[in-house]
């Protein structure tokens, strides 16, 4: 029997310098591979980048002479051009504007240096003029409030007046633009408004004034009333302003109806009123899905008030939600009273740009501190309460000619019958069928009003209608049910 045979190879076994020979020639092989690696991606990210500019490039070389060729049609060949003072800053207004118009988002917006001065002075109520707000419907431009110590209140404007003329021009059918160019002016200028008041024509002279304006206060009883119309720069002082004096109250109803909202930074503020500072009052979730927390800046807090009411309804939003909700959340005795909220639970952020234009952008969607979001759907109330129906009515203006009697059937009618029942009137109907005990009552409103008695709805006995509505409900305190509901609220917590 054989041995089995193995066979081992024999391998040499390096010296030290051959290893280390060996080891640099190694490292030298693989700087050059890297180094032709980086170089070959370096060189595809170049020839990358060479041809995205090319083509942004010739993009903007195209949008350009596209934009170019349209502003040269427009203003050699379109007949309104010679209207505008400078045809290319409207058309690039234009374009701007239609670049930032979504369906999905109506808050994000370009605006012009024009735009955005009135945007702020909306906001913060600032400005030189007459100090009164009004609405506009079908072209008649109606007062809803006169501001406390304005110069409207001291010419003796009212609620409900009808503005007909501001120095001697009619301004039926104007814009609230145009309407704004005649009231405003120079501080101290006067201007002379006619306003119809049940019918009759009144002239006032009007000694224009600046006007700073977001909130008014007063105390009735055992509690006090807070009405803020909008979040400003100077809101929080204006606050501090009035509940100063009301440090011995301890029931508070805040007014937020109507407050379309203003500036995050000054309801932080308004907050620690009444939350004290560093109060958690929302949250905001960004477009990456980061949240950042918000909390209450100011350095007031008055910690009398240990019962607040609030009252909203549809047209209270935005930073007027965040507010209610706030409070709701972190103050142990709150109460939301009135109809649902607009629900606006997004943010804009404004942007300038090189011209001091600027872009409102929707940058973010705000939550409560609890984590809720309201967009869309808004705040109920804890107590829902809706005021009279002609106050959510919507109505037109009548033409002059217009006539409306017995056994006809109109919306305008519709209106008079909930105008007249408002106004404590017998009336049956209020279907806008013209039946005899509107008749009745028609005519004994035109004969108290002093108008011309036919028991019929002309254009004049409609538009003293809408005037004493808005003035009714401007200064009889017994038709604000939703006031009515916060203080009983407040009288039922302190027996």
């Amino acid at each position: 029997m054989e041995e089995e045979k193995v066979i081992f190879k024999l391998k040499k076994q390096p010296l030290s310098s051959e290893i280390k020979e060996r080891q640099e020639k190694n490292r030298r092989f693989m700087i050059m591979a890297i180094l032709c690696l980086c170089f070959l991606v370096l060189g595809l990210l170049v020839g990358i980048a060479i041809s995205n500019s090319q083509d942004v490039e010739e993009s903007v070389d195209v949008d350009y002479a596209k934009w170019k060729s349209i502003r040269n049609l427009m203003d050699n060949y379109w007949l309104y051009g010679n209207e505008y003072e400078d045809l290319d800053g409207e058309l690039s207004d234009r374009a701007y504007y239609g670049m930032t118009t979504f369906l999905e988002d109506p808050y994000t917006s370009y605006m012009s240096e024009e735009d955005y001065m009135a945007f702020a002075d909306d906001i913060n109520m600032s400005f030189v003029g007459l100090g009164i707000n009004y609405e506009q419907h079908d072209g008649v431009s109606t007062v809803v409030r006169v501001f406390k110590d304005s110069p409207a209140e001291l010419a003796g404007m009212l609620p409900g007046d009808i503005i007909r003329k501001i120095d001697g021009v009619d301004i039926y059918g104007f814009t609230t633009d145009e309407v704004e160019d005649l009231a405003l002016g120079e501080e101290g200028s006067m201007v002379d408004v006619e306003v119809e008041r049940n019918g009759e024509l009144i002239n006032l002279r009007v000694i224009r004034s600046s006007i700073d304006n977001t909130v008014y206060a007063y105390a009735e009883n055992d509690y006090v009333v807070l009405e803020i119309n909008s979040f400003g720069d100077n809101t929080y002082n204006e606050c501090i302003h009035y509940l100063d004096e009301y440090q011995d109250y301890s029931s508070l109803i805040i007014d937020l109806r109507s407050n379309g909202g203003g500036y995050q930074n000054a309801v932080q503020d308004v907050a620690t009123l009444f939350l004290g500072r560093d109060v958690l009052v929302m949250l905001q979730e960004f477009k990456d899905g980061h949240q950042e927390e918000y909390y209450t800046t100011g350095s007031v807090y008055y910690d009398n008030f240990e019962e607040i009411v609030i009252l909203v309804d549809g047209n209270t939003a935005s930073a007027a939600e965040v507010l209610t909700i706030a409070l709701k959340e972190q103050h142990p005795n709150t109460t939301i009273i009135g109809t649902p909220t607009y629900g606006k639970g997004v943010v804009q952020s404004t942007y300038f740009l090189a011209d001091m234009s600027a872009l409102k952008i929707t940058s973010s969607k705000w939550l409560s501190p609890s984590g809720q979001w309201i967009d869309g759907e808004g705040i109920a109330p804890d107590i829902e309460v809706y005021l009279d129906d002609v106050l959510y009515d919507s109505y037109g203006m009548m033409e002059e000619d217009e006539v409306y009697a017995y056994d006809s059937v109109s919306a305008y009618t519709k209106f008079a019958q909930d105008a007249l029942r408002f106004l404590d009137y017998d009336v049956k109907r209020n279907d806008g069928y013209f039946d005899s005990t509107m008749q009745e009552a028609l005519a004994l409103y035109q004969s108290t009003k002093g108008l011309e008695v036919s028991g019929e709805l002309d254009y004049h006995t409609y538009n003293s209608l809408v005037s004493s509505v808005i003035y009714e409900w401007a200064n009889n305190p017994e038709k604000d049910v939703q006031m009515l509901a916060a203080i009983a609220h407040i009288e039922d917590e302190n027996v």
